[in-house]
C-alpha cells in the first residue's frame, strides 16, 4: 500500500515537471534587496530575466524569471518590496522606467 501511494505520487510530480509546469512565488524582499535584484533588470547573457513590473500606491514589483532545472517550464517570482523602504530619488527612477517601459 505504502509503495504505491509513493511510486503514485513520485509519477504526478515527474508529469508535472516533465510537461513544463514549474512554480510561481510571491515573495516579500526588503528595500536594499529589491535595489540589488533590479539591478539586473535589462541585463543581457543572464539565463534569468529580471523586469520591472510596476508600482502601486504602496508596493513596487519585479519579475524574476529563468528556467526550471527540469522540463521546459520556467519559474517565476515576483519580488514586491513597500514603496516606504526604497529611497526617494531610486523611487523616481522606477517610476519613470515605469512610464517608460511598454507593456
Amino acid at each position: 500500500m505504502k509503495i504505491s501511494v509513493i511510486s503514485t505520487f513520485a509519477g504526478v510530480v515527474a508529469v508535472m515537471f516533465l510537461t513544463g509546469c514549474a512554480c510561481t512565488r510571491i515573495r516579500q524582499v526588503s528595500g536594499h534587496e529589491f535595489l540589488e535584484r533590479a539591478k539586473q533588470c535589462n541585463v543581457t547573457g543572464n539565463v534569468e530575466k529580471v523586469t520591472f513590473t510596476g508600482i502601486t500606491m504602496e508596493n513596487a514589483y519585479l519579475r524574476y524569471e529563468y528556467p526550471a532545472s527540469i522540463g521546459n517550464g520556467k519559474i517565476i517570482t515576483l519580488y514586491w518590496t513597500p514603496l516606504s523602504e526604497l529611497p526617494r530619488h531610486r523611487l523616481a527612477e522606477l517610476k519613470s522606467e515605469e512610464l517608460s517601459t511598454p507593456n
